[in-house]
C-alpha cells in the first residue's frame, strides 16, 4: 500500500480496528454529503492509505466491496457479530493500482508499446493484471490489462498516451478522447 501520514486514532477508528483485528461486524453512520447520512453495517477488512487518504476496506450486506474514506464516517459501533474473511481481498489489494480497484476486472484495455518503450512494460507491471500478448519483430508490443472500473487506470494511460496506442475497447477509447477534448478546451479558454 502506498505510504501515507498515520490516521489520527479516535473512537472511530478503534472501533474499526477491533472489528478488523476481531472479524466482527460494525455499523456505522456515513456522511454521503452535507445533506445526507446513511447507515451502513459493515465486515471492516482494512485500513488504507490511496493517494493521501484514509479510506476504510469492507464488505456490506449485499456482499460487495465497498470502500469509505475515513473522514466521511461521523460513528461507528461494533456489534460483536462474528464475520469469516473472505481469502480473495488479499490478491484484490495485491492487484490494485489506486482506490478504483474492485471485484471483478471484466474490462479489456489493450495498446500498442513502441520497441523504445517496450523494455519499461516488460520489466515492471503499469496496470492490473498486465501482460503481454504479442512481440512484433521490430520489438512493438501489445499489452493488456484488466479493470474493473477505468477510473483506476486512467492517470496510467494518460501518463503513457504520447507513447503508446489504445486498440480498445471503443467505449475506453471515447472516455479518453473526451478527456482529452476537454482539456484541449479548457487550455483554449
Amino acid at each position: 500500500m502506498p505510504a501515507g501520514s498515520k490516521y489520527e486514532e479516535t473512537k472511530i477508528t478503534r472501533v474499526l480496528e477491533q472489528g478488523i483485528r476481531t472479524h466482527t461486524e460494525v455499523l456505522m453512520s456515513l456522511a454521503a454529503d452535507t445533506s445526507r447520512k446513511l447507515t451502513y453495517e459493515l465486515k471492516p477488512l482494512k485500513i488504507m492509505n490511496y493517494d493521501g487518504f484514509w479510506y476504510l476496506l469492507g464488505i456490506n450486506a449485499y456482499k460487495e466491496v465497498r470502500k469509505f474514506r475515513l473522514d466521511r464516517i461521523l460513528d461507528a459501533i461494533n456489534t460483536d457479530k462474528p464475520f469469516k474473511e473472505t481469502k480473495n481481498i488479499r490478491k484484490i489489494l495485491q492487484e490494485s493500482q489506486n482506490i478504483w480497484f474492485g471485484e471483478k476486472r471484466d474490462k479489456k484495455v489493450s495498446f500498442w508499446v513502441p520497441a523504445e518503450f517496450a523494455p519499461y512494460f516488460e520489466k515492471k507491471a503499469y496496470f492490473p493484471l498486465q501482460k503481454i500478448l504479442k512481440k512484433q519483430k521490430n520489438g512493438d508490443i501489445l499489452v493488456e490489462t484488466r479493470v474493473s472500473n477505468y477510473r483506476e487506470i486512467i492517470p496510467t494511460v494518460l501518463s503513457w498516451l504520447e507513447h503508446i496506442t489504445l486498440v480498445g475497447p471503443m467505449d475506453f477509447k471515447e472516455i479518453i478522447s473526451q478527456i482529452l477534448a476537454q482539456a484541449a478546451k479548457r487550455m483554449r479558454s
